[in-house]
């Protein structure tokens, strides 16, 4: 009897009747028990017991505040059917799974409105799909929302990406195309992504709790920039926003656009250096370019916070002051050099830095855009850093106090070698090379794709 009652849905939508008028006088005495449990600001478990185990029925949800607009049960029961049958209709899909037989039960994950009071409604329908029975009405409340404390970590490895958190609350995360909210606010981009998945219906797919992993090695474009977005969600967003972008290559980290295997970047936000002390040091016309070059260090109180640029005056200057625009390895007066890795993985300067206490790398960033100035007042120097990443992560920093300025040491082979030989000729005897010759750290370790789409 079951298969039967199936049976006249699973024709599809084009077989369904038009009577919207439920089936004269003659009306299923159909009841049913309805139990909520489970209950979050964003869900609820639900199960439903029909008298007649045998018979066709509809049940879901509606808030309270819908359901009174209504003039009575019936024209509340058409209208569901309705937009039963424009749904079908719209998708092409049959009602096998909309329509219940028997005992039945459905969890809403992420669906509900937090603080807001809710019917589970059914009611029986005859083999035209029209409203059979009176109508069953049971009352819950979903919680009220509340902020999470929950923070987020996100690695990217390859086409893989993996959030992590620091407690078990739910949220939503996901990867897009960084150009798809150029210029959107938080708010925008949240409410939009809970819209876009709510709307097709995979919503609950999207909501997770702890580490979570994708593999999105098939959707990503070599090349191109993504970002993901994570934040806390039950129902409304229950954090801030947190983002990280990276642009996807197939052979690489996928954590910025940089060379081999290694980071440019892993910076997930904007950064501001508490500078305690700087060290400037000069060497003269290192390239043979026709421009002295220098390198200077500012630092944080502990000394594990930094960033190391090397710069470029006139051949006429021996003194650091200047404004020094960050572009790429031309070598001019009044230019910085880009960030870079040679090919063995170390950093060349300008770029961003901070150890742990065992001195392991915390962060790194490679410079990529931006200028710092160093002004000279009587014996005070005043630095400003206004750097960037790859990736458009500020890198920002004042000071103004006492700076070392001192002649590095050259080993005499290095007084001919040009700009084109940068990489090569690195020198163990620069002032840095002990901060600068820090490997990047690889992302390792095979991540297992558990999230479904």
């Amino acid at each position: 009897m079951l298969f039967s009652a199936l049976a006249l849905l699973i024709v599809g939508c084009d077989k369904i009747g038009n009577n919207n008028g439920g089936n004269g006088s003659g009306l299923s005495d159909m009841t049913f028990e309805i139990e909520v449990s489970d209950i979050t600001t964003s869900g609820a478990k639900v199960s439903v017991v029909p008298s007649d185990e045998t018979a066709l029925y509809y049940f879901d949800k509606v808030t309270k505040e819908v359901y009174a607009t209504y003039k009575s049960d019936k024209e509340f029961m058409v209208a569901m059917v309705e937009a039963l049958r424009a749904y079908c209709e719209e998708s092409g899909s049959s009602l096998a799974s909309a329509v219940s037989v028997g005992n039945d039960e459905y969890t809403y994950n992420g669906e509900l409105i937090p603080g807001t009071e809710y019917y589970i409604f059914a009611f029986a329908l005859d083999a035209k799909l029209n409203p059979n029975s009176e109508l069953t009405l049971e009352p819950f409340t979903t919680e009220a929302a509340k902020s999470s404390s929950n923070t987020f970590t996100i690695e990217v490895n390859g086409g893989t990406v993996m959030v992590s958190t620091s407690n078990n609350d739910p949220y939503f995360w996901d990867v897009v195309p960084s150009e798809t909210y150029e210029g959107k606010d938080d708010e925008y981009i949240m409410n939009d992504l809970i819209t876009y998945y709510r709307d097709l219906g995979y919503l609950e797919y999207y909501i997770v709790q702890g580490t979570d992993a994708f593999d999105y090695t098939n959707s990503l474009s070599d090349g191109e920039s993504y970002t993901v977005y994570v934040f806390g969600f039950e129902g409304v967003p229950t954090t801030a926003l947190t983002k990280h972008t990276f642009i996807y290559t197939s052979g690489g980290s996928g954590s910025g656009s940089g060379s081999g295997d290694y980071d440019t970047t892993t910076l997930t936000g904007d950064v501001e250096l508490d500078i305690a002390s700087a060290e400037a040091y000069y060497y003269g016309d290192y390239y043979d370019i026709g421009t002295n070059n220098w390198e200077i260090g500012m630092f944080d109180a502990t000394g594990r916070e930094f960033v190391i640029a090397e710069f470029f005056t006139a051949l006429s200057q021996s003194t650091p002051e200047g404004t020094y625009t960050i572009t790429g390895n031309a070598g001019d007066a009044g230019t910085a050099y880009t960030g870079d890795v040679d090919q063995e993985g170390y950093i060349l300067p300008t770029y961003y830095g901070k150890l742990t206490a065992d001195g392991e790398t915390a962060a790194r960033a490679l410079v990529a855009s931006g200028s710092f100035s160093i002004v000279k007042s009587d014996s005070n120097y005043t630095l400003t850093l206004n750097l960037a990443d790859v990736l458009e992560h500020k890198i920002t920093g004042s000071y103004t106090g006492a700076v070392k300025v001192a002649a590095g040491e050259l080993s005499g082979s290095q007084a001919s070698v040009g700009r084109a030989g940068r990489v090569a000729a690195r020198s163990t005897l620069r002032r840095f090379s002990s901060v600068a010759t820090l490997r990047p750290i690889k992302v390792e370790g095979s991540l297992k794709a558990v999230r479904a789409k």
